[in-house]
């Protein structure tokens, strides 16, 4: 209950920086463009205004960023992230923020990167089914196809 009262909580602030989410499973080679916003409820406007999004994997990173003023009570498409994913195994995170003088928001999103029958098996998986599979996959990706097939049926 708490993590959603937190998640409520943030989304309720006069200011949010927000982007599209990230496919919960995706494969290497996968070509994405996500589009990054900025809510404003303010009745001033946001001026000299940053914004950034750092996408990271193992082992490495991208990073944009934009700056500019976002209007008064608005909602502003600040720019596209467009990406190749990279060629791993794991967790994918995007990063988003806003930096504005007195005004700082941020947000969080993650995915997995998983090739193969892992991948196939994982996008099939609904609900918290699904979920178990994603946290396994994380720990377990060097196992082969058959042990996760073991490990989903105790969770089925």
């Amino acid at each position: 209950a708490k993590a959603a009262y937190h998640a409520l909580v943030e989304a309720c602030r006069p200011v949010i920086a927000v982007a599209d989410r990230l496919p919960a499973v995706l494969q290497p080679g996968d070509a994405l463009g996500l589009d990054a916003h900025v809510v404003s409820d303010l009745r001033r406007e946001l001026h000299d205004a940053e914004v950034t999004a750092h996408l990271g994997w193992p082992g490495g990173g991208h990073r944009w960023r934009w700056r500019g003023t976002i209007a008064t009570d608005s909602v502003a498409r600040v720019g596209i992230l467009r990406f190749v994913v990279p060629d791993v195994t794991g967790e994918l995170s995007l990063d988003v923020e806003l930096d504005c003088g007195d005004v700082l928001a941020t947000n969080r999103y993650g995915g997995l990167v998983a090739r193969g029958e892992y991948h196939t098996h994982l996008q099939a998986s609904p609900g918290m089914r699904g979920q178990v599979l994603r946290c396994l996959a994380l720990h377990l990706l060097h196992i082969d196809f058959r042990q996760l097939q073991r490990h989903q049926r105790r969770f089925a």
